[in-house]
């Protein structure tokens, strides 16, 4: 087994900026933050890489052997990320770890998460940092899974609104209900059919709120990544 980890161990450059050589996770969608180098932590093994442009995000999958809790790990990001200007979100800031509670094991040891985050002041942009540890039974217990996203930083105010007046109205069931024929087998919403179906006078008031408030989001989000990588030389 030692042979097995020593070959899948991948070391990481990460300061400054210089990528291991890692699976890249099929997706047609470009790096929307080519600037941007998402930290990983030394001996990391494992590594994908996955991009949506059209969400605006960018993340980051990988193992490494590291016991419990990985205090290691959450210094590692804090100096990486604070040099660059990150700071980290005050309301999730607490680092608690917790059981999971789909994890009806009972021993000394359940499966277990922690979450936490850090925001870029100037950018509109949030990096989340998820630490997963797994019972002893499973192959290699002392080794944490952890996932690194960025994402743009969005006011929901008008999303949250339109459906609160759904709600209020007694039209949300069936707005969500006719919202279904719309959505991938990913469950995103498609635009394209939505918009046709828009053009075509087979879309009612809701539908045709809910699309623009899509494409508002989506502007925003386009807005955050132009603006972010005409700062070429801002990155964590």
């Amino acid at each position: 087994m030692m042979n097995i980890r020593a070959r899948t161990i991948l070391l990481a450059v990460l300061i400054t900026g210089v990528q291991p050589t890692a699976t890249m996770a099929q997706s047609s969608d470009a790096d929307p933050y080519p600037t941007i180098a998402l930290p990983v932590y030394s001996g990391a093994y494992d590594i994908e890489y996955s991009f949506n442009r059209l969400k605006g995000t960018k993340a980051l999958r990988y193992n490494v052997q590291i016991n419990y809790p990985a205090a290691e790990v959450l210094e590692f990001y804090d100096a990486a990320l604070n040099a660059r200007g990150w700071k980290p979100s005050f309301e999730i800031c607490q680092r608690h770890w917790a059981t999971l509670e789909n994890d009806s094991r009972k021993g000394s040891f359940r499966a277990r998460q922690l979450f936490t985050s850090w925001e870029h002041p100037q950018y509109r942009l949030q990096i989340s940092l998820r630490l997963k540890y797994q019972p002893p039974e499973a192959a290699w217990p002392d080794a944490v899974a952890v996932q690194c996203r960025l994402q743009p930083q969005l006011d929901n105010a008008k999303q949250a609104q339109f459906f609160d007046s759904l709600k209020a109205s007694g039209q949300y069931h069936a707005f969500t209900k006719k919202l279904m024929v719309y959505r991938r087998a990913d469950g995103d919403v498609d635009p394209d059919l939505l918009a046709r179906d828009i053009r075509n006078k087979k879309a009612d008031e809701n539908l045709i709120v809910y699309k623009q408030l899509m494409d508002e989001q989506k502007q925003a989000i386009e807005d955050i990544i132009q603006k972010m990588n005409k700062h070429n030389r801002v990155s964590p």
